[in-house]
């Protein structure tokens, strides 16, 4: 029958069936093996067929059928599993059988899945009882030869041996115990070699040594449950309080010996050597196989006798109180896997207990820094899985006496913990504590705990330190937390958990209701960490202590020891010298959050700890780490507006600074600003200049006009700081200036000094795009542009959102003089606003506020999200209060901001088009960049609607919306080479790209010229009628010969290179074009397929060969192609042969010489290279 089935199949017999086969696959690798192993057919009549198909299967389709094997494999394992004798369902059992081994063991050597099915079928095959006798054993035999030859240097690869142990594996489990027990000493002896080095050959197989080696000692004893092992029986959560037998006086469970004896002498010292395995296994490097150790610690130990029992768990406790393990994560994380076996199986008995709860407190805490990061998180969680398996294996009765400590421990890691996955397995921890063992002890305070500290609140690691662990400690667990940020967390490893332990401290300060509570907390904090935070040598230490000292430094205030004792530690710090070494610009912006707490809280302070105070902030705001610069410049604000603002009282009425604070304060930033010695000296005094308070910057009219002038000089774009540009300074400046005008307020802006702000703002810093290394470094200028202009508007106009307020309009073209009584009751605003459009009086006019909203509407075009985002959140804000924004409601209805959502700002944005003059421009100006930038989502999104907008504007009669895009393109085209574009109407304000401008625009112009010509938006300006039309209302349009005549210039470098191909392939797109725009076009070819860039050669080759013969005849234009096939365009460098072909080329299309610019062709041919032009030449040659 066999042979006969084997004849009926051939190579196509499993083509049907195949996909099916595929489709099983992913089932097993989403649900896994055994589940679907379940689902196949098991008719006894398919065992055969499935044989033989297997078998038949292609060798020389072993790679493509391997999902087809695998299916078989797995369907052949499950129908092994049948009862029946394999004679009477097979012609030849015998032979049959050892097919089936010899067909598996082969497929061992299978490096992918089918391994894992063929183990799985070998497990079932050789664990029946009629094959387990004359097949077991030498299988057994060739399992452990492959591990022995791995030791050997010509050792064959490792997957045999990885499918053999696991084979063996999945057959120890599955047979017969006595059988397996007779092969016991040989498989544990064949695999004792995995367990040695491991670096060595056998660490890929120590997991599945691990695992065969406790399935080997479970084989040695019989499977029965000691009865001196605990258990609580079956129970319910509402039986939580009701003892069980095994806990009573008279149980078992601390009862005498148990008579469970090992079955045979001989296998003793099997067995013990098992033991010792898996206690190493514990301590191996890969998570996998210090859980397999555990397992089957936990399943040997709950049938061994009660003495040798308690030697392993004391052999598993010992690893907490190694001095050895200290720092062995591994062994604690496998220890506390073992814990928690243990306990699950009754086999740590209650006398053990506290014992385990004390390694379990100990492994909550586990952290050990190593460099830069740390280890022990792994050992947390699993401290956490210990606890959740204690509340689950234990009665209250016997957890009641560790509950209260435990639950404080686990609550302070699922509220602390850096870590999110320890955070949450915390949280399951407490929940499954609570809920079992402490219903009685919490009651419903539990329920509110549990709800608290749940799943989801746990995941944010700043909402977990602040927001529940305040809610956790108004339930009543306040001193714990505490206590454990004080002694423990505050010297954490991680700056970031430093500062929020600083944080959460603070908090649960501020929560104690009484204040002489609050007092002794904040007096015990200040005890504890300030001598650490003057004196610590520990970095992690004394910076926690610093920050900690900041946040409770409000709250001590009426005990003038402890505040001397604060304004003390920075001098004592700086005394120590403790600034310097590793971390030291961590201690810095510490020390200026310290300084500025003191301030902020109006601190009691001498005259000359105050100026000592403030020499810190400046040599910090000079420092080259930002961060610290940032946390000068806020201690520099409290400060000087708690110590030097001037006000005094409540009257708040400011007095004029002395000539000395002056020059200690503004005359000394605007110094340092104007001639820094490096560019972070210049943005620490810009930022300085911004935080000072008005007391100091207007304390005269040159004073406030040398400031404004020093920081719109630092934020002008062609600015330089010692030589060099520095995109920091203009963004610091542009952070300065909108403070200040924050700080000043309207009275001191006059409008002079607003016309120089505006300028500033909207001319010179939204038209900041700078590019370097970083990237584009101008978009912090842009962003910050666009906050001040907004801060600057909003300061200047005076409106009310105060529904109560009474006000009346009086026109007036001229100045009016207002007669106000004052009384207690009533207050008056008198506000100057323009009215019916003329800006008499005004600082701010229509002219700048369509300004601005031009460059907010060319910016919600950016390809930048960041930028972007800001002009989107400005927009509506200058909208509400700009006065005299021209066209205000067309562009609030055209935009939608408060029912926009963001994926739409793109057809929304393209409808304001229509709005014509300058904001047309405007947003032209921004939405060209992005529709033809390269990324793939929102340039989409942009080049769609900009494409959708202009189709849809040539389907109506009036193409006035056409021609001022087609014109918007031409000026972009003109002012992209730096020409001055010609007047084509009345409606085009577009005033030029600056030099930035122009390196980033002309590709991104190119491709969304090429993308409107492709999809016809400028159809009816190429008809007959439109041209005549054009030519009616005197405008002149020729989109091809602009681009031709002002994007081709002698420009010979690579970049320019690229710019002509996009600018070409837009002249291509052009459906019309007049015979000397077609010619210029192949004399720009012809120059590109000359100049060194091999990036283009192709390309451009390419494009010449396909070029439309519109001015050539047949003859020549074959000519040309044949010249152009005769030259490898992709050739490194420009050769004689290609400017060869270049001269001919010309010839052949009847070029002149001048047309393609021969002077720059020779130029940039002949011209000798020096070998040693550059420096990356020579690492080139270095083989760098």
């Amino acid at each position: 029958m066999t042979t006969e089935l084997s004849r009926r199949l051939s190579r196509d017999s499993i083509s049907a069936p195949r996909q099916v086969f595929n489709d099983v696959y992913e089932l097993c690798c989403a649900r896994g093996l055994k589940h679907v192993a379940k689902a196949l057919p098991h008719a006894v009549r398919d065992l055969e067929a499935v044989y033989v198909t297997l078998t038949s299967l292609d060798d020389h389709l072993h790679d493509s059928l391997w999902r087809t094997r695998y299916t078989l494999l797995l369907w052949l394992g499950m129908l092994m599993l049948n009862p029946f004798n394999v004679d009477s369902i097979t012609e030849d059992g015998v032979s049959f059988v050892a097919g089936v081994v010899l067909h598996c063991s082969e497929t061992l050597n299978d490096a992918g899945p089918p391994r894992d099915a063929a183990a799985f079928c070998l497990s079932v095959t050789l664990t029946r009882r009629d094959v387990c006798a004359s097949h077991l054993k030498s299988f057994v035999d060739l399992a452990t030869n492959l591990v022995f030859e791995l030791g050997k240097p010509d050792s064959k690869p490792i997957f045999a041996a990885a499918g053999a142990l696991t084979a063996l594996a999945a057959a120890f489990k599955r047979g017969d115990r006595v059988r397996l027990a007779a092969l016991a000493r040989i498989t544990f002896e064949g695999v004792r070699l995995c367990f040695g080095d491991s670096n060595s050959a056998f660490r890929p197989l120590k997991q599945l040594a691990v695992k065969l080696a406790g399935r080997v000692g479970v084989a040695l004893l019989k499977p029965r449950i000691a009865s001196w092992c605990y258990t609580r029986g079956k129970r319910t959560l509402m039986m939580s309080d009701v003892p069980p037998p095994s806990i009573l006086p008279s149980g078992v469970a601390e009862g005498g010996e148990s008579n469970v004896e090992v079955e045979a002498e001989d296998a003793e010292e099997v067995l013990e050597a098992v033991v010792d395995a898996l206690l190493v296994g514990l301590r191996e490097c890969e998570t996998k196989t210090r859980w397999s150790a555990a397992k089957g610690i936990g399943r040997i130990a709950s049938r061994l006798p009660r003495s040798i029992a308690d030697d392993v768990v004391e052999g598993v406790l010992s690893v907490f109180d190694d001095q050895g393990s200290h720092d062995d994560d591994n062994a604690w994380h496998g220890s506390c896997l073992a814990l928690a076996e243990l306990s699950r199986l009754g086999v740590l008995l209650p006398s053990r207990l506290s014992a385990a709860f004390s390694a379990l407190s100990a492994a909550l805490k586990y952290d050990r820094q190593r460099g830069n990061h740390s280890i022990g998180a792994n050992v947390r969680d699993a401290a956490c899985y210990v606890a959740w398996a204690f509340a689950r294996a234990y009665a209250p009765q016997i957890i009641s006496p560790h509950l209260p400590a435990l639950v404080d421990r686990i609550l302070t890691v699922a509220v602390y913990d850096r870590e999110v996955h320890v955070r949450r397995a915390a949280g399951a921890a407490l929940q499954e504590n609570v809920g079992r063992q402490g219903m009685k002890m919490y009651g419903s305070g539990g329920i509110k705990l549990i709800q608290v500290a749940d799943f989801l609140a746990l995941g944010n690691r700043e909402r977990a330190h602040l927001d529940v662990a305040s809610s956790v400690a108004k339930l009543g667990f306040w001193q714990p937390l505490f206590d454990h940020l004080l002694e423990d967390r505050y010297r954490h490893w991680d700056p970031q958990v430093r500062a929020l332990t600083a944080r959460s401290l603070g908090e649960l300060v501020r929560l104690l209701e009484h204040p002489p509570s609050r007092l002794d907390a904040a007096r015990t904090v200040v005890t504890t960490l300030a001598p650490l935070a003057a004196g610590s040598r520990e970095l992690a230490a004394r910076h926690g202590a610093l920050l900690a000292l900041a946040e409770v430094a409000a709250f001590v205030l009426k005990d003038e020891a402890v505040v001397s004792e604060l304004s003390d530690i920075v001098p004592r710090i700086e005394a120590a010298r403790l600034y310097r070494g590793r971390g030291g610009e961590l201690v810095r912006s510490a020390a200026c959050a310290l300084i500025e707490s003191l301030a902020l809280n109006r601190t009691p302070l001498p005259i000359k700890v105050q100026l000592r105070l403030l020499d810190t902030l400046d040599e910090s705001s000079s420092h080259a780490v930002e961060a610290v610069r940032l946390a000068a410049m806020k201690g520099v604000k409290a400060l000087t507006w708690t110590y030097f603002g001037g006000f005094h009282n409540f009257a708040k009425t400011m007095t004029k600074p002395s000539e000395r604070l002056l020059a200690r304060t503004v005359l000394r930033y605007t110094g340092l600003a104007r001639k820094p010695t490096t560019p972070d000296v210049s943005r620490g005094a810009c930022r300085c200049l911004g935080a000072l308070p008005v007391r100091l910057l207007a304390a005269d009219d040159a004073t406030l006009d040398a400031v404004l002038q020093i920081l719109i000089f630092r934020a002008r774009r062609d600015d330089t700081v010692v030589g060099e540009k520095d995109a920091e300074t203009r963004r610091d400046a542009l952070a300065a200036l909108k403070d200040l005008i924050r700080t000043v307020g309207a009275p001191y802006l006059t409008r002079i000094r607003v016309l120089q702000l505006h300028n500033c703002f909207v001319t010179n810093a939204c038209s900041d795009f700078s590019v370097d290394k970083r990237g584009d470094v101008g978009s912090w200028s842009r962003i910050k542009g666009l906050e001040a202009a907004t801060e600057l508007v909003s300061v200047l106009t005076v409106f009310s959102d105060d529904a109560d307020s009474i006000g009346s309009t009086i026109p007036a073209l001229g100045e009016r003089t207002a007669w106000l009584s004052s009384s207690d009751n009533l207050s008056f605003l008198v506000a100057e606003t323009p009215y019916m459009g003329f800006d008499s009086r005004a600082r701010w006019t229509a002219v700048e506020s369509e300004q601005f909203c031009c460059a907010l509407l060319r910016h919600l075009g950016e390809k930048l999200d960041a930028v972007r985002n800001v002009a989107l959140r400005l927009m509506p804000i200058l909208l509400k209060v700009a006065p005299a924004i021209p066209k205000r409601s067309e562009i609030d209805d055209a935009l939608s901001l408060g029912r926009m959502a963001t994926i739409d700002l793109p057809t929304r944005l393209c409808t304001c088009l229509a709005l014509g003059g300058a904001y047309h421009d405007a947003v032209f100006g921004g939405l060209f960049v992005s529709a033809g930038s390269s990324d793939s989502q929102s340039g989409e999104r942009y080049k769609a609607a900009l494409i959708n907008y202009a189709v849809a504007a040539t389907k109506v009669k009036d193409i006035s919306d056409t021609t001022r895009l087609a014109n918007a393109l031409i000026s972009c085209a003109y002012s992209l080479r730096g020409s001055k574009p010609p007047k084509l109407s009345d409606e085009v304000y577009f005033k030029g790209f600056n030099a930035e401008e122009r390196s980033r625009s002309f590709v991104p112009l190119m491709k969304c010229l090429t993308a409107l010509l492709d999809g016809g938006a400028f159809l009816p300006l190429l008809t007959a009628h439109g041209s005549r039309k054009l030519k009616s209302s005197g405008s002149v349009l020729s989109i091809s010969e602009a681009i031709a005549a002002n994007c081709i210039g002698p420009d010979e470098d690579e970049a320019f290179a690229r710019n002509l191909v996009s600018a070409l392939t837009a002249i291509a797109a052009t459906p019309r074009c007049t015979r000397d725009v077609r010619k210029i076009c192949v004399a720009a070819d012809a120059l590109l397929a000359a100049l060194n860039a091999a990036a283009v050669n192709a390309p451009t080759a390419a494009e010449l060969t396909i070029v439309d013969g519109c001015f050539l005849a047949p003859g020549s234009l074959a000519a040309a192609q044949e010249l152009l096939e005769t030259v490898t365009w992709e050739t490194e460098e420009c050769s004689d042969a290609i400017y060869g072909t270049v001269l001919n080329l010309a010839g052949t299309l009847g070029i002149e010489p001048k047309d393609i610019q021969s002077r720059c062709i020779a130029k940039s041919m002949l011209k000798p290279k020096d070998e040693l032009e550059s420096y990356a030449n020579l690492v080139k040659d270095a083989g760098y």
